[in-house]
C-alpha cells in the first residue's frame, strides 16, 4: 500500500504529521477542498497562526519542510487573499500573516479536518473489530 503524510493538530497548538494509505490521505484533501484548501495548506495556516509575522524559514522549520515547498503552497494563498506577504522587520525577508479571510479559512478547516479525522478512526476502529471477531470464530 502507498502511504502518503497528512498533517495532524493537537489541541495544545501542535502541528504533527501521520502516515496514512493514499486513499484515507486524499480524503482529507478532498474534505478541504470545499473550502479551497489542502491538508498541508491548512498546515501552513495553523502555523502562521501560531507565529505571526513568520518568515518562509520559520515556516519550513516548524512544518518540517523544505523552502521551496512552503513558498508554493504559500503562493496561491496570497493570489486568494488569504495569506499576506509584507517586508520583514528584519533583512530582506518577507513576513506572512493570515487575513482575517485566512482566519476564517483555518477555523472552518480545522473543523472539516476534525470531523474527517473522527471518521476515519471510527472506520479503524470498526475494521479492527471485525477483523478481531472473524479471527475469534
Amino acid at each position: 500500500m502507498t502511504h502518503k503524510r497528512v498533517y495532524t493538530f493537537s489541541l495544545n497548538g501542535e502541528i504533527g504529521w501521520t502516515s496514512l494509505g493514499t486513499r484515507e490521505a486524499n480524503g482529507f484533501d478532498t474534505n478541504l477542498r470545499a473550502i479551497g484548501i489542502t491538508n498541508r495548506q491548512l498546515a501552513l495556516l495553523f502555523a502562521l497562526e501560531r507565529n505571526k509575522d513568520a518568515t518562509i524559514a520559520e515556516i519550513a522549520r516548524e512544518l518540517a519542510l523544505d523552502r521551496a515547498t512552503v513558498k508554493r503552497h504559500l503562493t496561491p494563498m496570497i493570489s486568494t487573499l488569504v495569506v499576506e506577504a509584507a517586508p520583514a522587520s528584519r533583512g530582506r525577508d518577507t513576513a506572512f500573516t493570515l487575513t482575517q479571510m485566512g482566519s476564517r479559512r483555518l477555523q472552518t478547516g480545522l473543523k472539516i479536518w476534525k470531523s474527517g479525522a473522527r471518521a476515519l478512526r471510527a472506520a479503524t476502529e470498526g475494521a479492527a473489530a471485525s477483523a478481531v471477531a472473524s479471527a475469534a470464530k
